[in-house]
């Protein structure tokens, strides 16, 4: 309250409690759609075999499955009076930058650990439901090279070329403690350090798990080809006017605002293209 009237002061609101960073959307599959589900076409693949001359060549039909993933509506609204309208400057402008700033918050956090009722399903909650996906580390926990190795080398050959290995910024920085070998180091390129594992990029997110070192059941770190987890927009954010509310009695309040929305949703189109390390 009152704080937002300006009196020669540097109109620009800086974040002080949000700004994390949703690196899903740099590395992961997104698809616009204009249905309130995405559908597609997967399938194991076809089979061959070595057969004999005039042999009755097998059936080797592939067996095929439809993933889909629902989109969910997120929402915002900023109410606000006609008076501090007509005071702040560049006030529409930074509503706007705010509601963007709350719209990424928001999709970081669901592409990650999201529960999939009523929002996007993370991919640490989809991974960990999967049982034929998770690697449990040596030593209850902890987690050093070895288990990095172990991940790894779960991980099947088609996703390790196109790999990305996700986890929280404490994980990585546990992760830089180890020696500076093939499980980890820095590639240093002509404009900055970059750190990597077995030759892939790292990607830290503010709500991937943190490593705590306290024994019992938890995600560490993902792995895998993030071409598999899919986000399906409906249509991007948008943000419309409200040019009046009104009260209990059905009289404008001498307000308006400013209503923000997005549809939305995403889940692993094929949890096998990924390996989760866990603590046991």
């Amino acid at each position: 309250g009152g704080y937002g009237v300006p009196v020669l002061i540097d109109p620009t609101i800086i974040l002080t409690g949000q700004q994390s960073a949703n690196p899903f959307l740099g590395i992961s599959r997104v698809v616009t759609i204009t249905t309130n589900q995405w559908k597609g076409v997967s399938s194991q693949g076809v089979t061959w075999s070595w057969d004999s001359e005039t042999d009755e060549v097998s059936d080797d039909s592939p067996t095929l499955a439809q993933p889909s993933v629902p989109v969910h509506s997120a929402r915002g609204f900023i109410p606000y009076s006609i008076e501090l309208e007509q005071d702040y400057p560049e006030f529409a402008n930074e509503m706007a930058g705010l509601l963007s700033e709350g719209y990424a918050e928001l999709t970081a956090a669901a592409f990650a650990t999201g529960s999939g009722v009523g929002q996007p399903t993370g991919i640490f909650t989809a991974l960990d439901a999967n049982t034929n996906v998770e690697v449990v580390v040596t030593t209850d926990g902890e987690f050093g090279k070895a288990d990095i190795s172990k991940v790894w080398s779960a991980l099947p050959d088609r996703a390790k070329p196109n790999a990305t290995w996700l986890m929280s910024e404490d994980a990585k920085e546990h992760v830089r403690t180890f020696d500076n070998d093939e499980y980890s180091g820095r590639t240093v390129t002509l404009t900055e350090a970059q750190f990597r594992i077995r030759e892939r990029d790292v990607v830290a997110s503010g709500y991937a798990p943190e490593f705590t070192a306290t024994t019992g059941a938890a995600n560490i770190l993902a792995v895998g080809d993030f071409r598999k987890y899919l986000i399906a927009q409906r249509a991007g954010m948008r943000i419309e006017l409200v040019p009046h509310i009104f009260g209990a009695n059905g009289r404008p309040t001498g307000q308006r605002g400013w209503f923000a929305w997005a549809r939305v949703g995403a889940d692993s189109i094929d949890d096998s293209a990924f390996r989760l390390l866990q603590n046991q």
